[in-house]
């Protein structure tokens, strides 16, 4: 198997939260009641908060999230990611699924308010994430 390259995801998680803020903004009230991909969740209730709650720790945690992330050496060894293996993986290998994590939830919401936004935006990160998932899963 060749070396997988790393996939450098840092940079895009402020346009990702920049992107969820302003879609919660267009929000109507009917909108945080609209069912997701999952039937028995609707928007809010994938939450779990209040909308006003929500909105609120996103804009406070999100800059944080990322003064952190940027802290990180994404090359240093991290814990365990369970799909790829029961070893120790790379920083980035963690850092790409946490914004795969938060783009396809992002995604799923846009979905059910009819709000296309993030499929061309992280084009790279899916597209590359996704590859070494497979990578990872066949090879061996």
């Amino acid at each position: 198997m060749q070396p997988v390259k790393p996939i450098m995801v840092t940079d895009l998680f402020p346009q990702e939260r920049k992107q969820l803020l302003e879609l919660f903004s267009e929000f109507e009230a009917e909108d945080w009641e609209k069912p997701t991909i999952c039937p028995e969740w609707t928007v809010k209730a994938t939450a779990r908060i209040s909308p006003e709650l929500l909105i609120d720790l996103l804009e406070l945690t999100g800059e944080q999230f990322y003064d952190y992330m940027q802290t990180l050496d994404q090359m240093a060894t991290g814990g365990v990611v369970s799909w790829a293996g029961p070893d120790p993986a790379p920083m980035w290998l963690d850092t790409a699924r946490e914004y795969t994590e938060r783009w396809i939830h992002q995604q799923q919401i846009r979905d059910a308010v009819n709000k296309p936004g993030l499929k061309d935006l992280t084009r790279r990160a899916t597209r590359s994430f996704v590859s070494l998932r497979m990578t990872l899963l066949f090879s061996g």
